[in-house]
């Protein structure tokens, strides 16, 4: 991200945008530039220019930007760049009051003309804006990067050449655009720690989030002891990883943002008992916040009342409520609790196991238990562990009970769904909640069914309200019991006051009223059925009554409204007309009482369809001729203007446009067949011809010299990253291992580099270690006297080279078991050991002593084993080709269909 201050003239102008198109953002004066969104921030609400979308939007910027902006200094080049912005939105009509007379073409010229001067080319028409940098599609902020470094007086300049440059991660604006990083092997891993936690106070909670709906916990992270933040994920929509015990479903995650890492409690577990998953990405932090999104990307400040779970063990059923069992406990066995039990509570809680709009209320009751017991409900009990344990075992016992009469009803089958009049309850509505669906009100097992038949599906209202007069209690002592519920009503028979008699009268009356209501309406339209649960919801009759009754209700509703769209939907027309398919949408929205989502989407997806048919038959019925690429692009531009949704006009315009560059292609192809066999003249003349000819911009590139250039580009990111990783996991340096080189690709592969180190690396390289294209060195290991780097090996990341006084070759990293050192007069040396125990020997002398450099190669075999499981789309051939029908993650290696994010690691790099 950049940030800028606006000054003088530039920051009028933008205060006046922001007035004209009311927006209630206090502008601070300064822009930010992130991707391809220029954002201007606010005090509370911000307002965002999205080029990726064309939209204008005003919104919070979830963390605040700390920081500094970099002055403008009246740059002109820079202030018309951002002032472009304002011509561009415009023009697209996202600007309230602004109107731009130029036309797409004349816009696209002046901003031609503007980035010249930084070598950026502009491409803008209705649907888009896009820039690019030597035919490379680059971002709006990379465009700016590229004006602030032209900018930079040519002091600065020097000074950067004469720096240190022994680190190897700076790297030039068109090299970032290839960056791969490290890969990474998305399995999370077993880990038995110790974990800690501190109280938060509502406030802290309250503010502290990272974004991507993660929220800030009391537990400390077991590397640094910084707070973790969790997310936590609704149920039915928890999130699935793989570890090394199997596939496990999560309700619930941990992050440290200090230390790049995850953590989750392994299955039917607390995240206190320290027996955990973990997912470390060490310092990739680019990896690390990628995977951060994909986890939050279904993440809410949601309660789940669910463990974490194995995907192959039968789905959560009477214990996957625990949390909602043990919030009844809190106010009904507090006392007689143990300190186990307590904690366990206070855990759960901090977990967010049950519900956030009850929070204060049960954390009041857990501070006065373990008030009460002398203990600190941070703090683990002496007895927790043994009494986990006890838990895991009574839940196994249950899971396996549950899977028995899961079993047992499937063999018995269910009883039909019962009537609303059998079914009204006066029980407490918290104790009718069950993880967010209401329970069925039925007779509890302790309560005796109505020998008069009143829990019979087919009783009509009137014998409902008669059946409960005769049942009424006519002794002073007298318990009646109520569906679902104890209401012990004090009576004395013939001399019970009157006011209670017609208190009595008038509740059953408004109960015969709705039941009646909810029955009249049961087989009916959905209308009729909207008509009847809004006016049960209206009446003046006890709660309990009306809320049974209109649930009951609102279950018609979904069954019949579904059934009438699904009618709706079969019937709407092959033949598309924007006014039926408008008719029809309408109809849809009438059934706004019930979740509608599937039909509306069902509708929408025929609609899609009937377009696109309809568009194909706009082109079919053009005459074009083999090879008419103007006619297919003036058809292009015919069906811009015409009243279809943008994306189906856009499907068939890219069809079109498909077709003009197989033709472009194949004229290419014929000019320049093989530049590889071509003179300096032939090449010259195929050159002018591409460059003049009528062609599609982007196929006016030599694709050859581009896709050189863009594998260099990508394969020297990933030498400098795995180099930054086997220095760190194995301390090697040319002082800790003497006759070691690390290879830092920025300084060694310059030529001019007249380094010790660089030139015994270029004497390896071009003595026995040339290697294949695309290939470069991570560590050189020089065995000559002289120091000349004739003699010794080089590891890459695919293979290694060596050179000894007898025996030269090549090993594959695959094939490669172990690296091993021998010492001794005639056996001393460095050896390999392959896969198939095969052994040979590499290099015949080392300085260090025998201990060190074992100690050295055992760390070196664990880089090792990193590289062996590098992924296919790190190979040339898969980086060569251009488009990936089937994608491979350059990070985690998954292969998946569509789109660029990798679903297993959320990588966005693999386009």
């Amino acid at each position: 991200m950049i940030i800028l201050k606006a000054e003088g003239t530039l920051a009028a102008v933008f205060h006046k945008t922001i007035k004209v198109m009311e927006q209630n953002v206090e502008w601070n004066e300064t822009f930010a530039i992130n991707n391809n969104t220029l954002i201007l921030p606010g005090t509370l609400k911000s307002l965002f220019f999205s080029f990726d979308n064309k939209k204008v939007l005003g919104n919070v910027i979830e963390e605040p930007i700390k920081e500094e902006p970099r002055l403008m200094l009246g740059n002109a080049l820079l202030e018309n760049t951002i002032n472009l912005v304002l011509y561009i939105f415009g023009k697209w009509g996202k600007i309230k009051g602004l109107t731009v007379e130029k036309d797409y073409r004349q816009l696209e010229q002046q901003m031609n003309d503007i980035l010249r001067e930084v070598e950026v080319q502009a491409s803008l028409d209705a649907t888009q804006c896009r820039f690019y940098h030597e035919g490379i599609r680059i971002t709006y902020e990379e465009v700016i990067e590229r004006i602030l470094e032209y900018m930079k007086p040519d002091y600065l300049n020097e000074e950067e050449e004469e720096q240190d440059d022994t680190e190897i991660h700076d790297v030039s604006d068109w090299e970032k655009k290839y960056q791969l990083g490290l890969w990474h092997k998305i399995v999370w891993k077993s880990y038995e720690t110790g974990i800690s936690k501190k109280k938060l106070s509502a406030k802290e909670r309250a503010a502290g989030r990272i974004g991507n709906d993660f929220y800030i916990t009391g537990y400390q992270c077991p590397e640094c002891k910084k707070p973790m933040y969790m997310v936590v994920y609704p149920k039915n929509k928890e999130f699935h990883i793989d570890t090394d015990e199997g596939r496990v479903i999560l309700a619930r995650a941990y992050t440290c943002m200090d230390c790049h890492r995850f953590y989750t409690p392994k299955p039917y577990k607390l995240l206190m008992e320290g027996s955990i998953y973990m997912m470390d990405f060490e310092d990739d932090n680019t990896a690390y916040e990628d995977y951060q999104e994909l986890l939050g990307a279904d993440g809410q400040r949601i309660s789940n009342s669910r463990f974490n779970r194995y995907e192959s063990s039968a789905p959560q059923s009477d214990f996957e409520n625990e949390a909602d069992d043990r919030l009844e406990e809190l106010y009904n066995n507090m006392p007689e609790m143990s300190v186990e039990e307590i904690f366990d509570i206070a855990d759960m809680l901090d977990s967010e196991f049950y519900p956030l709009s009850r929070r204060e209320a049960i954390e009041e009751q857990v501070d006065k238990a373990a008030a009460d017991k002398g203990m600190d409900r941070n703090v683990p009990p002496k007895n927790w562990q043994k009494h986990r344990e006890k838990v895991q075992k009574e839940k196994q016992k249950n899971e396996k009970a549950q899977k028995e009469k899961e079993r047992s009803e499937s063999a018995q089958g269910r009883s039909d769904e019962k009537e609303p009049s059998a079914r009204y309850s006066t029980q407490n509505p918290q104790e009718q909640w069950d993880g967010g669906q209401v329970k069925d009100r039925t007779f509890t097992d302790s309560q005796t069914v109505p020998q008069d038949g009143t829990n019979r599906p087919d009783r009509t209202a009137d014998d409902y309200v008669t059946s409960q007069d005769k049942a009424a209690p006519s002794t002073a002592d007298t318990r009646t019991q109520k569906q679902g519920t104890h209401v012990q009503l004090q009576t004395g028979g013939a001399d019970a006051p009157q006011s209670r008699r017609t208190s009595e009268e008038e509740i059953a009356a408004s109960q015969k009223e709705v039941l009646s209501i909810a029955l009249a309406a049961k087989n009916k339209s959905y209308a009729e059925l909207k008509k009847a649960y809004h006016t049960i919801l209206e009446k003046d009759c006890p709660q309990s009554v009306k809320d049974s009754v209109a649930e009951n209700v609102k279950d018609w509703m979904q069954k019949r409204g579904e059934k009438e769209l699904q009618v709706l939907a079969e019937h709407f027309p092959q033949q598309y007309q924007k006014k039926v398919y408008q008719q029809f949408r309408q109809k849809f929205e009438e059934y706004n009482d019930i979740d509608n989502t599937k039909y509306m989407k069902q509708l929408e997806e025929k609609r899609d369809l009937a377009e696109q048919s309809a568009l194909k038959a706009f082109v079919n019925q053009q005459k074009i001729r083999p090879g008419d690429r103007k006619k297919l692009l003036s058809l292009a531009e015919a069906i811009r203007p015409m009243e279809y949704e943008e994306k189906n006009k856009q499907i068939i315009i890219d069809q079109l446009k498909d077709r003009v560059k197989d033709i472009d292609r194949k004229a290419i192809e014929q000019i320049c067949p093989d530049i590889f066999e071509m003179s300096f003249d032939e090449g010259k003349e195929a050159y002018q011809r591409i460059a003049t000819g009528d062609f599609l911009p982007e196929l006016k590139t030599d694709m050859l010299g581009r896709i050189r250039k863009r594998l260099e580009a990508m394969k020297k990111d990933e030498c400098r990253s795995l180099v930054n990783k086997m220095i760190r996991d194995t301390g090697i340096s040319e002082q800790t291992m003497e006759g070691f080189y690390p290879y830092d690709i920025r300084r060694m592969s310059n030529e001019a580099c007249e380094d010790i180190d660089a030139i015994i690396a270029n004497n390896a390289l071009n003595t026995y270690a040339g290697g294949e294209a695309f290939e470069y060195p991570l560590l050189i290991f020089d065995s000559t006297k002289g120091e000349n780097g004739k003699k010794g090996f080089v590891l890459t990341p695919d293979h290694v080279y060596y050179n000894g006084s007898m025996m030269a070759g090549t090993v594959k990293v695959r094939n490669i078991k172990e690296f091993y050192a021998e010492s001794g007069l005639f056996h001393k040396g460095i050896y390999i050991r392959t896969m198939n125990n095969g052994e040979m020997k590499i290099t015949g002398n080392y300085k260090a002593d025998k201990e060190k450099m074992e100690h050295f190669l055992a760390k070196l075999n664990r880089f090792i084993q990193y590289l062996q499981e590098k992924p296919e789309s790190r190979s040339v051939e898969y980086l060569a080709e251009e488009k990936h029908p089937v994608k491979c993650c350059y990070r985690c290696g998954y292969v998946y269909e569509g789109g660029n994010i990798c679903p297993k690691c959320g990588s966005r790099n693999n386009d």
